[in-house]
């Protein structure tokens, strides 16, 4: 078996040559969404709105959602527009618009000014539609996995990274005062971490523009070429609700969108929670902690886990039925047995937390990587100039997802921990729900076929022909 890197692909080379720019894109995706948690918080408090962190959450809550929001509206857009211009081309104005917004997020002075350039970031950024339309143009129904699971490995690299750069480098002048006190970081403390964000998407925006084979459009004799693309009555959107394949594999990426963004917020709640009330009465730093061995272990799982499993299990459908069933309905609901059994031990908790932490984070990896592959998949042959479209589209109904669950997974929390009753109504009620909420996506799965899924070898080749691209030299 080839290295990743070493593969190739008809029309675009090694795989390297785009694995390398879209790596870097979707890093700055992961960096530009999680940065700011760490010090948002702090953030708030300067701007007068708090007297301290602890009251800042509704806040953070404003600001954080903007940036989901400006993707949601302009999904479709971006993933369309990749198809008339080029993917290479709208990877690069979204990494150049965030290279040009992200210190202006460090700039700001009140809240109304940070929400406004979260907003604008996510409104004007398409790298991820776009990226994920690249990738299944570029990759073989043989070549797929490791192709999609890509966008699993940054985005794990993306969360420690973004975590130590929000971290360390915001107010650095209070952090390391003999370094950066008296400096301009000292009167804008979150413009350090901004400004590297900043930096790093200008280089991923060079790397795009020297190494990441161009994408033309299409032959005229296409009969979906790009000017197609308009006589189809309601572009993306008009596709994907008039075909049920379509609409099912976008709410089965819905539904995980909301389980996942929503175990975000659940898990942390319920860690610090007292152990009176079910929880484990950890410290921040005690959370941080677990999270942070997220990243290898979702590296783990796609590197390691995904391949031996496809072995045993050549269907797509059937593997992503069993991540749900073996993994990610266990993976979610067992959480409240390590109160139960380690409460008040510390390291027996978290010896009893981590291998379901590990069932949670491995099981959502494996199933975003195969959606992603869905998605792909159900463009059928006479349609795939809108690719681009319909992967932005399917970006907004992940993003409806992601809007809206943290404030309804924290209410559900907050309830939870108040609640009088008895199970299944305690302090357990939000994991129970999320295991069951997957039956949803179960449901979704298998009301489809392997058909509606999947792009036979040879079409895909024929297709990877007709369209390569000029490689740069």
């Amino acid at each position: 078996c080839l290295p990743a890197c070493m593969f190739t692909t008809p029309g675009y080379g090694e795989a390297w040559r785009w694995m390398l720019p879209l790596a870097c894109t979707f890093l700055n995706e992961c960096i530009c969404l999680s940065m700011l948690y760490p010090f948002l918080g702090f953030m708030v408090l300067d701007f007068g709105l708090v007297e301290s962190t602890n009251e800042a959450g509704l806040y953070v809550g404003y600001i954080a959602s903007m940036f989901t929001l400006g993707q949601l509206l302009s999904g479709s857009f971006w993933g369309s527009a990749s198809d008339r211009w080029g993917r290479r081309r709208v990877i690069c104005i979204g990494l150049f618009n965030t290279m040009l917004l992200a210190p202006l997020f460090g700039l700001s002075r009140n809240l109304w000014q940070a929400m406004a350039v979260r907003f604008a970031m996510g409104l004007l950024s398409g790298n991820a539609a776009a990226a994920k339309a690249y990738i299944g143009e570029a990759v073989t129904p043989e070549t797929q996995d490791m192709g999609f699971s890509l966008v699993a490995i940054c985005w794990s690299i993306g969360n420690v990274c973004a975590a130590s750069l929000g971290g360390f480098l915001s107010r650095p002048a209070v952090q390391f005062p003999n370094a950066f006190g008296g400096t301009i970081f000292e009167s804008w403390p979150y413009l350090l971490p901004c400004t590297v964000a900043a930096a790093f998407a200008g280089i991923g925006c060079v790397v795009t523009l020297r190494f990441l084979p161009s994408q033309p459009r299409r032959s005229s004799g296409d009969a979906t070429a790009v000017g197609g693309q308009s006589g189809q009555s309601g572009g993306p959107w008009g596709y994907v609700l008039r075909n049920r394949r379509c609409r099912d594999v976008f709410l089965i990426y819905f539904c995980i969108s909301w389980l996942d963004y929503g175990m975000f917020e659940v898990y942390p709640l319920w860690a610090i929670t007292s152990t009176a009330e079910g929880g484990l009465a950890w410290s921040p730093a005690q959370v941080g902690f677990t999270q942070m061995l997220g990243g290898p272990m979702l590296l783990l799982g796609n590197l390691v886990l995904l391949p031996a499993l496809r072995r045993r299990i050549p269907s797509s459908l059937a593997l992503q039925r069993f991540a749900i069933c073996a993994m990610a309905i266990p993976g979610f609901a067992l959480f409240p047995l390590a109160a139960t059994c380690c409460a008040g031990d510390d390291g027996a908790a978290t010896l009893a937390v981590l291998p379901v932490f590990f069932l949670r984070i491995t099981s959502v990896g494996l199933i975003f990587t195969l959606s992603f592959q869905f998605i792909n998949g159900v463009v059928d042959e006479g349609h795939r100039s809108m690719l681009g479209g319909v992967t932005g589209a399917a970006q907004q109904a992940g993003n409806v997802a992601r809007f809206l669950t943290p404030s309804a997974s924290a209410w559900l929390v907050a309830w939870a921990n108040a609640s009088p009753y008895r199970f299944p109504l305690d302090h357990t009620l939000p994991f129970t729900l999320f295991g069951v909420a997957w039956l949803a996506p179960l449901y979704f799965n298998l009301r489809l076929k392997e058909a509606d899924v999947e792009r036979s070898s040879e079409l895909q080749e024929r297709d990877l022909e007709r369209s390569a691209p000029r490689v740069p030299r």
